[in-house]
């Protein structure tokens, strides 16, 4: 046998989430007050309408048409309100179809805006393009006559979703128009898929016209809402890491990307991989920049965070982090340092109910009878239709991230086979009377098209109900409507299309009035406020000067101090002469500056003459006016004696960070991307951020950061006074833990030279006796052995040792010898499917020996290859969705490229897979290599119960030809 799944576990404890009082008691009579929502022609796949990400694509594919936006009143009648507006289409869809999405009710409850498509292709194979635009609808009440009408001013040409409204008046949206709004940077491209993505959150004000990008996301911002506090609250995802469809030569060349040489639309291009990303560590091993001595980086998870109204204050919902909440496995930074590891002792923390990566949390609602209290669905990123289960989140601002809870409404985990027992649930809405809706579907697995593309039938149907108690969580107890039925017939545009059942019942909202917020605004710490009054400057007008040159200023007290549950990174820190925060016994490592990098738009794929939109690549800043110390990195500012920073960095654009040694060679990094606002002077107590104690046992640094002094003076001294402008100071800027973020700002023609992405060599901590510096070690192998493994389970409470499975079935499957069973072959075969002759590898394990209750925190599928061709390609792992027999190499005893057992067909000739892999692997051209995919999430979700374990398919990802790939399979003995 020579495919292992080795995983670590890590323990998953649930627990109960109440409603508050009146919703404990809620019956499940019909809600007080009306809800606003949306029906939807049911579509599953990927990047459509309801996906986790991507949904924002305006096409017929995508965005089926033939929905309405209604409205439900507390007697059960409904209105269909862009019907009577003049909205929408019977039958055949054209000029005049509709779809609708994420409808938002004014503090008034007089009225709602929401985002509408107009418009279907009129004729087959017509490609015309579509965009989602904001629509307000007034005439709410009984009686009345629903108005429609759109909102001005908003970017035209550029799809705009998510709207609210501002406590001002202003609408607050996600749109994909990129930070420039120039056609060359359209569309922006996610860092995970290189799809397109909402680029940010803006803000309008319609009667000035003014826009204002408030948020720069490079992979997407969703879900916006303002809660009681004035904080706009959404779910951004977090995926700061290099482009694995090109940070390595086989899978570069496979997506053809290509890094231009600045933002400019004439930039020259390059398909050089040498200093082609600096920013973060390497993912793959691959990648010409790897270096043993650093742990490989991958980071991708959705979570909740928060920012004022006016852009500013961007962070973390709380300050809450993956620490407090879970998220994405890493391994500790330096391999070798034996201080630096993922886990997070549970004393540090209040939460016990921890989030897997590839997942988050979505769909935020403030709980109306709890104000600071969140409702959520905890989905997965691919296969649901954004669907999960639902969770509640302590969020108020004066719950520090330490006592945050996160808790289960709806069962998950080791008490149910979620959501095989339960279905899906999404939008959750809790309500004013203390009653729970959310849309819900009884389907079990992943959302699949029972039908065909002609007459689609999906096997999920989202309804809006009631929930009611029933024990510990929250079940289903009574539908909304009795089901709106609707036949409508569209071009998709390649063949007619026509759907005939029940709608997808979507984004609920409570029509009623609430109080409008006070807006919350970012004030001045009183300690740096004391700085800028003791050398004379007034922070209005230093502001002011800050805006006029689209700059921010960012402080940090001490950067040495590290919260004392982040031991991923080094956390022993010290500057050379100056101040020291020694949290344990070992390494320490010396910090000299700190590295700022912004977000420019400099990766492409295939043909440059044809782009497609751009991807995001981390660059040190370099917009005019920003700090650059002398004879530092580029874009680095110097870390003063007492450990502080201050810095001026680009406004509007997102930007990270790290803290180097003297050298330039990264040691400790910021994982998420943060924006600031023009004029935004932002404060960070140090970095990571303290929530209760530092590494060293002590509270957030309160001490004068003598770095701001020093800018403060020299721009002082340089420009007369208060009212100059401010120009680069060789300062320093502040490394907060993900809580920061800012907006995009305008892009720049020029790209600074790429900075070496090495990591810092510690040195011997100061103690009594001397000590030797960590030398670097492999990490743990999961196996090496050549014979087949056996699992050695481990309680997920311990650290557990990597446990090893065996595949129970294999096989592959012939495009050529379309009805030959290959269960008996001792190899395992693919090959790419350019020239027809395509050939698929599936292998599935048993999971049983997981400990009931774990979550998974890594997981790897491992194959040996037997035989090689030239050039070397890149595999992909596939989730199957569809249950399959290995057979004995007979006829019909098992499965084939044309069926799953050797008698019934596949849904689609050559297997049923998630069309998105769940990770690639390069073969290269050696034969006796072992190819690794990280299949965490897949093992995750079968564990979990929210996805059935098929196993996996492995295909060429590249449509074109080559030769033959072989690896062992369970058949080929233990030689």
């Amino acid at each position: 046998m020579r495919h292992r799944l080795p995983f670590r576990l890590a323990c998953l404890i649930t627990a109960a989430a109440g409603l508050s009082a009146a919703a404990a008691s809620a019956q499940t009579t019909a809600p007080d007050h009306p809800i606003l929502f949306v029906t939807q022609v049911p579509v599953g796949n990927f990047g459509t309408v309801t996906s986790a990400f991507g949904n924002h694509v305006a096409s017929v594919q995508q965005a089926p048409r033939g929905g309405d936006l209604v409205l439900r009143y507390p007697d059960g009648s409904l209105r269909f309100l862009t019907r009577e507006a003049g909205y929408g289409e019977d039958g055949q869809q054209g000029a005049n179809a509709i779809a609708v999405r994420e409808p938002t009710v004014h503090w008034s409850g007089e009225k709602a805006v929401f985002s509408m498509v107009v418009g279907a292709p009129t004729q087959r194979y017509q490609v015309k393009p579509f965009h989602w635009q904001i629509y307000e609808v007034t005439g709410l009440a009984p009686g009345q006559t629903a108005a429609i009408r759109r909102i001005a001013g908003q970017p035209a040409g550029f799809n705009n979703v998510s709207p609210i409204y501002a406590t001002d008046g202003r609408i607050l949206f996600t749109s994909d128009r990129p930070p420039s709004g120039a056609a060359h940077h359209y569309p922006q491209l996610d860092e995970y898929e290189s799809s397109p993505t909402v680029a940010g959150i803006y803000g309008l004000d319609e009667a000035t016209g003014a826009l204002t990008l408030l948020e720069h996301a490079p992979s997407g911002a969703f879900s916006l809402s303002i809660d009681r506090f004035g904080r706009v609250v959404f779910t951004k995802w977090d995926h700061l890491q290099r482009d694995q469809q090109g940070d390595a030569p086989g899978t570069a060349a496979a997506y053809r990307a290509y890094t231009y040489a600045s933002e400019a639309a004439g930039a020259p291009t390059t398909t050089d991989l040498a200093g082609a990303e600096v920013f973060p560590e390497p993912r793959t091993q691959n990648d010409p920049a790897y270096a043993p001595s650093t742990a490989r980086h991958s980071f991708n998870h959705f979570f909740p965070w928060e920012m004022n109204e006016d852009g500013t204050g961007e962070e973390t919902l709380n300050h809450i982090g993956r620490h407090e909440l879970g998220g994405s496995y890493t391994d500790g930074s330096v391999v070798g340092d034996p201080n630096l590891t993922y886990h997070v002792p549970e004393s540090l923390h209040a939460n016990r109910l921890r989030l897997n990566g590839s997942a988050g949390l979505l769909h935020f609602r403030e709980d109306p009878t709890r104000p600071g209290d969140f409702l959520a669905t905890y989905a997965q990123e691919f296969g649901t239709a954004s669907g999960g289960t639902l969770m509640r989140l302590t969020g108020a601002p004066n719950v520090n991230a330490d006592a945050m809870v996160l808790t289960a409404v709806t069962p998950t985990g080791a008490d149910a086979q979620v959501p095989q027992d339960t279905g899906y649930f999404r939008n959750p809405l809790p309500m004013a009377d203390g009653t729970l809706v959310a849309v819900h579907t009884a389907a079990t697995g992943q959302i699949a098209n029972l039908g065909s593309t002609e007459a689609p039938s999906w096997s999920y149907a989202f309804r809006l109900k009631v929930l009611a108690r029933q024990g510990d969580f929250w079940a289903p107890a009574a539908t909304l409507t009795p089901g709106i039925v609707k036949r409508v017939t569209m071009w998709t545009p390649d063949v007619l299309a026509t759907f005939d059942g029940p709608l997808w019942e979507l984004d609920p909202v409570e029509v009623v009035a609430r109080p409008v917020p006070t807006p919350r605004r970012a004030v001045l710490p009183a300690v740096e406020a004391g700085i800028f009054a003791q050398v004379g400057v007034d922070p209005a007008a230093f502001q002011a000067s800050l805006r006029s040159q689209d700059l921010a200023l960012v402080v940090a007290r001490d950067v040495t101090q590290r919260d004392r549950a982040d031991r991923q990174q080094p956390f022993n820190l010290r500057v050379p002469g100056g101040t020291a925060s020694i949290g344990a016994a070992g390494a320490v490592y010396d910090v000299a500056y700190l590295q700022v990098f912004q977000a420019d738009a400099l990766r492409g794929y295939g043909d440059p003459a044809q782009p497609r939109g751009r991807r995001l690549l981390a660059r040190p800043m370099h917009a005019p006016g920003v700090s650059q110390a002398q004879g530092a990195p580029p874009g680095a500012v110097k870390i003063a004696p007492d450990g502080s920073v201050a810095a001026l960095v680009p406004a509007r654009r997102a930007l990270s960070w790290q803290l180097t040694d003297g050298a330039g060679a990264g040691v400790v990094r910021e994982r998420n991307w943060i924006s600031f606002q023009a004029g935004e002077v932002r404060v960070c107590t140090s970095c990571h951020g303290v929530n209760t104690l530092s590494q060293t046992g002590e509270p957030a640094p309160e001490q004068p950061p003598e770095a701001l002094r020093a800018l403060l003076a020299q721009w002082k001294a340089s420009h007369g006074g208060a009212e100059a402008t401010p120009t680069t100071m060789a300062t320093t800027p502040p490394t907060t833990a993900a809580t920061n973020v800012p907006t995009a700002a305008p892009t720049s023609a020029s790209t600074s030279a790429p900075t070496s992405a090495s990591t810092a060599v510690p040195t011997a901590a100061p103690t009594a006796s001397p000590t030797r510096p960590p030398t670097a070690t492999n990490p743990p192998p999961s196996v090496t052995s050549t014979r087949p493994p056996t699992a050695s389970p481990t309680p997920a409470a311990t650290a557990a040792a990597p446990i090893v499975l065996t595949a129970v079935r294999d096989t592959w499957i012939d495009e050529v010898r379309l009805d030959q069973n290959k269960g008996a072959d001792t190899a395992l075969r693919v090959r790419p499917p350019g020239d027809g002759l395509a050939r698929r590898a599936l292998v599935a394990f048993d999971l049983a020996a997981i400990p009931a209750g774990a979550c998974v925190r890594s997981a790897q599928l491992r194959l040996r290859l037997t035989s090689v061709s030239s050039p070397s390609r890149v595999l992909g792992v596939h989730r199957l969705s569809h249950a399959w027999v290995e057979g004995n190499g007979k006829a019909r005893s098992g499965a084939t490229w044309r069926t799953s057992d050797g008698q019934a067909a596949w849904p689609s000739a050559g297997g049923a897979f998630a069309a998105a892999a769940s990770a690639t692997a390069e073969t290269g051209t050696v034969s006796g290599a072992t190819l690794a995919w990280d299949v965490t999430a897949d093992v995750a979700a079968f564990v979990a119960g929210s996805a059935a374990n098929h196993g996996w398919l492995i295909q060429d990802t590249a449509a074109t030809t080559g030769g033959d790939f072989r690896f062992a399979s369970r058949q080929h003995g233990t030689s």
